[in-house]
């Protein structure tokens, strides 16, 4: 049981990292209000509070869901979706990786 909703976990549910388990859109929507309001963010059970990449990954994979229902109904959203990773992503290019100091051998 969703401790959100009260509903069954079927068919989806995702544990957070303090191992409580909720349906995907009931914790973005917990996540929302309570930034919302308290500007924090914790797990409705024991107040676990996650870390920023755990709530990243939780939008995502939300965010995902709604692009795959999208093309599920024959929509067109690639640019729109690629866009939007582009904006949420912080992904490093490949040069400035290449040329960290900790690729280089030591003499």
């Amino acid at each position: 049981m969703c401790g959100i909703c009260y509903n069954d976990m079927n068919p989806e549910h995702l544990p957070i990292s303090c191992g409580h388990s909720f349906h995907l859109n009931c914790m973005i929507k917990w996540w929302a209000t309570q930034i919302d309001t308290q500007g924090i963010t914790s797990c409705p059970m024991c107040r676990f509070e996650p870390s920023n990449e755990e709530i990243m990954y939780f939008g995502l994979r939300a965010g995902a869901r709604r692009y795959v229902k999208k093309i599920s109904q024959g929509k067109n959203v690639l640019n729109e979706w690629c866009q939007k990773m582009r904006s949420l992503a912080s992904i490093t290019p490949m040069e400035e990786v290449l040329d960290a100091p900790e690729f280089y051998p030591s003499s």
